[in-house]
C-alpha cells in the first residue's frame, strides 16, 4: 500500500522541480526485502517509475500501482539446485495473477512461461542482454516495469536500458 501512496507524491515533487526521484522503502516483514522506487521526468514531459526488489514475493506489488500495464521483466533465480526447476514453474501463478506483459531470460525461466497464458508472455531470451530490445519495444507510455532476478543474470543490464531510455 505504501508504494501506491509514495509513488505519487514523488512524481508530484518532481514535477515541481524537486529532487525526490529515488526512495528506498524496507519492508514489513523483513522477510520480503527491500523496494526502491526511482521516478524519472524525460524531456518530453513522460515520467517513468521503475522500482527494483529483492524477492520474488514482492511480485505481488506490482498490482498496487496506478499503470496501464504491468511489465514484470525476469532473470532466473540462483542457487536452487536440484529444486530450480520447479521453483521457476511454481512462480507462474504469482506472474500470471501480477503482470499483464512478462518478459524473461535463462533457461530456468522457461518453466515459469510455460505456466503462464501465452497471451501475457512478452518474450524470452537466454541473456538479460538480448532481452532489453523487445522489453523497450513492447514499452508504451502509462506502464510500470518491475524487473527482478539474481544478481547473476545480470538484470542490472535491463534497468540501465531502461534508465537510459527514460533519458531520451
Amino acid at each position: 500500500v505504501g508504494l501506491y501512496i509514495v509513488v505519487p507524491v514523488i512524481v508530484a515533487q518532481l514535477a515541481k522541480g524537486g529532487d525526490a526521484s529515488r526512495l528506498i522503502v524496507q519492508l514489513r516483514p523483513a522477510e520480503l526485502g527491500g523496494v526502491e522506487v526511482a521516478v524519472e521526468g524525460g524531456r518530453d514531459g513522460a515520467t517513468q517509475v521503475r522500482i527494483t526488489v529483492e524477492r520474488p514475493e514482492t511480485l505481488a506489488l506490482l498490482k498496487l500501482l496506478p499503470a496501464r500495464r504491468r511489465i514484470a521483466v525476469l532473470g532466473q533465480m540462483g542457487e536452487l539446485g536440484g529444486f530450480a526447476e520447479a521453483e521457476h514453474a511454481a512462480l507462474a501463478p504469482h506472474i500470471a495473477e501480477s503482470a499483464d506483459l512478462v518478459f524473461a531470460c535463462g533457461p530456468l525461466m522457461r518453466h515459469a512461461l510455460a505456466g503462464i497464458p501465452a497471451a501475457l508472455q512478452g518474450g524470452w531470451a537466454p541473456t538479460s542482454r538480448e532481452l532489453v530490445a523487445p522489453v523497450l519495444a513492447a514499452l508504451r507510455d502509462g506502464d510500470a516495469v518491475l524487473v527482478k532476478g539474481s544478481l547473476a543474470t545480470g538484470m542490472k543490464t535491463v534497468v540501465q536500458a531502461l534508465t537510459e531510455s527514460a533519458s531520451r
